[in-house]
Parts: structure tokens; sequence; C-alpha cells
């Protein structure tokens, strides 16, 4: 038992979660605080420095975790029975038990989960270890190499919609256009290279899901 809760508190802390946004549920907060007390194992009443950033990190990953669940899944509220915040301390408090157990280790694997739930218009929230399973089988797919992006980026309208990178239409969304595409090469491509700095910073957060769609209408415009 020990164990598990060890992992447990491990994958938390190398989640490297950025703050959620919206509402937070003080519910998940004290959720994740007795669950870092349950695997403390009562060795200590007085947490250490450690301890404490390790809490910290667990309740901005428990508070953003329930925002993306209950946002991709909108009748989420007529799962819930009895007290509000009890069922949310108990479901949230499952689930990430759920997702150690299956081995999901990085913040993407479950931004790619939620991807899922909403690709399949669910509106009920899932059972703990049937997220947790759908998140263990996500592969984050590999971003292009700069100089690939970077000549994707500058042959953009003359790209096929059907060819275009979503990780490459998110970085030309971040650049001046105008000055990206009226700059020199050399000035072009260190504007280019900051902005996919900032795309793969974000993607190994985050994943995938986040990516806009090329295909979509406006798409067609940097």
């Amino acid at each position: 038992m020990k164990k598990a809760a060890d992992h447990t508190q491990a994958v938390l802390a190398g989640m490297a979660v950025e703050p959620a946004t919206g509402r937070k549920d003080g519910g998940t907060r004290s959720m994740t605080r007795q669950m870092n007390t349950s695997v403390a194992d009562g060795r200590s009443a007085r947490p250490s420095a450690q301890q404490s950033a390790s809490s910290g990190r667990s309740d901005e990953f428990a508070d953003w975790l329930m925002v993306q669940l209950t946002t991709a899944c909108p009748a989420w509220h007529r799962s819930v029975y009895g007290d509000k915040h009890e069922w949310t301390r108990n479901y949230i408090a499952e689930t990430i038990e759920s997702l150690a157990r299956h081995g999901v280790t990085k913040r993407s694997q479950v931004s790619e989960g939620i991807r899922s739930l909403k690709k399949a218009g669910a509106r009920w929230l899932p059972a703990p270890d049937e997220f947790a399973a759908l998140c263990a089988s996500q592969e984050v797919t590999a971003l292009p190499s700069v100089e690939f992006a970077y000549k994707m980026a500058v042959e953009w309208q003359q790209t096929p919609i059907e060819r275009r990178h979503p990780a490459v239409l998110a970085a030309v969304r971040l650049l001046d256009w105008h000055a990206f595409v009226t700059s020199t090469r050399d000035r072009s491509r260190l504007m280019f290279q900051q902005a996919w700095a900032q795309i793969k910073e974000r993607a190994a957060a985050e994943g995938n899901s986040w990516m806009p769609d090329p295909c979509a209408a406006q798409a067609a415009l940097p």
C-alpha cells in the first residue's frame, strides 16, 4: 500500500502542471491535502518545504484536472449525488490514483485523454479507471524539426491545407505576419525560432490538444 501511495505522489510531483484557469473548487484543494496526508503515512505532522512544494503542485493538478473534465463533459453535474464537494473530492482522488496505477506520468497524456473525450462527444464524466486507461493509450505526436517547420511557415500560403501541421499554424499565429514575410531570411528565421520555442515548451507540457485545426476555415489566414 505504501509503495502505491509513494508512486501516486511521484506522479503528481512530476506532472509539471501550469496554474489552472477558470474557477477553482476549494473541494479539490481539500481533497489533495487529504491525499498528501495519507501518502505521508503520518510520519510527520509538520510537512517539510519539499513536501509543501509537492502539495502545491498536487493542488494545481487536481484543480486543472477537474476544470478540464467538467469542460469536456458538459453534463458532469448530473453524475453528482449527495454533497457536491465530497463527491468531487472522491472522484478526483480516485481519478488521480487510477492515473498512477495505469502509469500515466505526463500531463500531455492527460491532455490527449481530455481531447479524446471531446472528440467522442462525451457528456458524462468517465469512470476513473476508464479515463486513466484512455490517457495511458495516448501518444503525443512528435513535432517536426525547426527547419522543416520554418520552411512550411515561409511557404504557408502555398501549402495545401491538408498538409499544414497544427504546430506550425500555432507558431504562425504568434508571429507578426507582415514583419515575418517582409524581413530578411535571417531575421524571419530568428522570429520563427523564438515562436517555435514557445510551441515546443507548451507541447511538452500539454501535448497536442490545444493546437489549432489547420483544416478549419480560419486556418487559411495566419
